[in-house]
């Protein structure tokens, strides 16, 4: 967790070092860059960090905090809040679902909101919460009828080697 939290922090203070310098240069309208200032420039944008561009500080930042959420999670499965484990267990056995409907909701939500880098990152940071247990409840309701997630068992139904199996069973089957 320490060093989730470490790549995350550090990564921040990379970021807003960098891209705090490109801002002040671009502050000057009608300025002529020299390729010291220019090189700054695309410094800052490659540290930068947006909620809406996967630039590579923003992978990194990404990458300390799914670390940290992972080892808090662990932490929370292994005491007494077994309930928390459920729900990170569902969440974990339909990745696919999660992942296209939190792309679809951001797709929705980003405009609607007018979420961009400057954003409240409290507001933020409250919608992925919304998000995250409406999701849950959601697909609950969904796993109580089903054994997989809707996603997960259209990728199974149209799998590779289904298809093939498939196929070579019923081909088998008329040369017979």
């Amino acid at each position: 967790m320490l060093g989730g939290l470490a790549i995350f922090i550090s990564s921040e203070m990379i970021s807003g070092f960098f891209t705090s310098h490109a801002l002040l240069l671009v502050s000057e309208p009608g300025k002529i860059y020299t390729t010291l200032e220019l090189f700054c420039l695309g410094l800052g944008w490659l540290t930068s960090i947006d909620l809406t561009i996967p630039t590579p500080f923003s992978v990194i930042s990404g990458i300390g905090t799914g670390i940290t959420v992972i080892m808090i999670s662990i932490s929370l499965s292994t005491g007494q809040n077994v309930q928390w484990a459920r729900h990170i267990a569902i969440a974990g056995r339909n990745t696919l679902t999660l992942y296209i409907t939190h792309i679809i909701f951001l797709i929705l939500v980003i405009p609607i909101f007018n979420i961009s880098n400057g954003s409240n990152l409290s507001l933020i940071t409250l919608g992925g919460f919304v998000f995250f247990f409406t999701f849950i409840k959601l697909i609950s309701c969904w796993l109580k009828k089903h054994k997989k997630g809707p996603l997960e068992m259209l990728m199974r139904k149209f799998s590779v080697r289904r298809l093939i199996v498939g196929r070579t069973k019923t081909i088998v089957e008329n040369q017979m």
